[in-house]
């Protein structure tokens, strides 16, 4: 049997004009977004980090119907168990609020190696992928000219998390690149947004090569490249064609 999971309403504030549901979920601080009028069978965005950063595609999918979740596991990114807890937040948001099982799942930076890890986990309960200036394989930022690795608390965190520090990183073998079998074979859509200047992430060790992938196995991947931007900003300033390519392609359903 599962077990319960302890929450509490911490608060409750607005968003962008949506009710905004402030949520202790076992210690953890979470977010849900209720939008005026639930769309059928209560389909949400799952932001795996940054929580209202670059949100146009969020608020754009709220004034859809769609909830928007989030829970902060940013001190646990590399953790062992970093996915069960997600998965105990997944499971809390379907009974607590009737969401839907297929959440679309936003991964940005280096959120996005998480948001692959858990699709790639947990394939049944996703139902799309939308990452933006995309980390997949963390040795790509070490020679990225933008790069602030050695200073970076968070990245170094992240490598501690793995049980690693700077020095060892070029011998960092785990690269979600190697996840998207699972991916290809769940037939979970996937959305990238990229800027072709971005010199934090690169492009060519990261996107292209997920792109390639996809390209030689015969699947479909869908890329917006936008020319001459760096890694910010993130997202479109219209999210009309995430908004599009999200109604269009989410995988639905109301069982796992």
């Amino acid at each position: 049997m599962d077990r319960m999971i302890d929450h509490s309403v911490i608060r409750e504030t607005t968003w962008d004009g949506f009710r905004r549901i402030d949520v202790l979920v076992d210690g953890r601080d979470a977010v849900v977004v209720v939008p005026q009028t639930p769309a059928p069978g209560k389909p949400w965005v799952w932001r795996t980090e940054y929580f209202g950063a670059f949100a146009q595609a969020d608020v754009a999918m709220a004034h859809k119907g769609w909830h928007v979740a989030y829970v902060n596991v940013s001190a646990s990114f590399a953790a062992a168990n970093v996915l069960e807890t997600l998965h105990e937040f997944q499971r809390f948001v379907e009974a607590a609020y009737g969401l839907s099982p297929r959440p679309a799942i936003f991964g940005f930076s280096r959120a996005a190696h998480l948001a692959v890890r858990y699709a790639a986990r947990y394939p049944e309960k996703t139902g799309a992928l939308y990452l933006d200036n995309p980390l997949f394989d963390i040795r790509s930022q070490i020679a990225a000219p933008g790069n602030s690795f050695h200073s970076d608390k968070e990245m170094l965190a992240y490598l501690a998390g793995f049980g690693m520090k700077v020095a060892d990183a070029p011998a960092f073998e785990f690269s979600v690149l190697d996840k998207s079998d699972i991916i290809m074979k769940a037939g979970i859509p996937v959305l990238i947004v990229v800027g072709v200047a971005d010199d934090v992430i690169l492009e060519s060790e990261n996107t292209a090569l997920l792109e390639r992938r996809y390209h030689e196995a015969g699947k479909e991947i869908t890329i917006i490249r936008k020319p001459g931007c760096g890694h910010h900003p993130h997202s479109l300033e219209d999210p009309g064609p995430i908004v599009d390519f999200l109604l269009r392609n989410t995988i639905a359903g109301r069982k796992s």
